[in-house]
């Protein structure tokens, strides 16, 4: 008989994360932001609505030298974060802060950030009260967002978020209200036949001449995992995929 999948904790290949208590379980969004983030001149990194602390735990497998600070609004999932974040090898280089980003009292500015934001806009229906919590925003809410993260960004530090394709225009006024560039978007594709399901955005506080631009594919048209996932998430996956 076959084991039954045990949906409260996923594993990773060199960590685990308990899921039981955070309405956002995780999901291909954040393997994908965790993955394409760029580690490598970061020396203090912030996740911003952290969650299970997912993000901030592949940081850390990713650059060994890397502080990594996170901070969730809910007291549960923030507890189960910290717990995560404790059962790991890089424990002396996370912590995690309860609290509203918004306001809460950072004593450091952060060379990177990731997020991966609320996005249910006003009229986007949740399914769960939890969930309501987790994923509403609304373009005000937004702006102050994108403030926030702007100042909590050393001069040339950079942010990285994925959100849906279908929001996009609603994010780039915000984060153009904000006077944040954006220097780079990936554009993912479940597969070939179904373009733009998300979108991954770099965002500094200054334009580079060269903005970048790239298409990346979950799936080939066969369903099967593309070559260029496998190779993106091999060192994070568990088990091959």
């Amino acid at each position: 008989m076959q084991k039954p999948i045990n949906l409260s904790v996923f594993e990773f290949k060199y960590f685990s994360i308990k899921q039981t208590v955070n309405p956002l379980k995780i999901g291909t969004d954040s393997m994908l932001l965790g993955a394409f983030t760029d580690v490598s001149l970061a020396t203090r990194a912030l996740d911003l609505g952290a969650g299970t602390g997912v993000l901030a735990l592949m940081l850390a497998q990713k650059n060994l030298q890397l502080i990594v600070d996170a901070i969730e609004l809910d007291v549960p999932s923030a507890n189960e974060c910290a717990f995560n974040f404790q059962q790991s090898e890089w424990q002396n280089r996370l912590q995690v802060f309860t609290g509203d980003y918004l306001t809460f009292p950072f004593e450091n500015q952060y060379d990177l950030i990731v997020s991966n934001p609320p996005y249910h806009l006003e009229n986007v229906e949740s399914t769960s009260e939890e969930m309501e919590r987790a994923k509403r925003t609304n373009l005000q809410a937004l702006e102050l967002y994108f403030r926030r993260i702007k100042f909590l960004l050393t001069e040339k530090g950079n942010c990285w978020l994925i959100v849906p394709f279908s929001n996009l225009s609603d994010f780039q006024k915000a984060w153009k209200k904000s006077d944040l560039c954006c220097v780079k978007q990936i554009h993912i594709h479940s597969k070939p036949s179904k373009l733009n399901t998300r979108m991954i955005l770099v965002l500094s506080k200054f334009s580079i001449e060269k903005f970048e631009l790239s298409d990346f594919f979950i799936r080939d048209d066969d369903n099967h995992y593309s070559k260029e996932y496998k190779n993106l998430t091999s060192e994070f996956h568990a088990k091959a995929v």
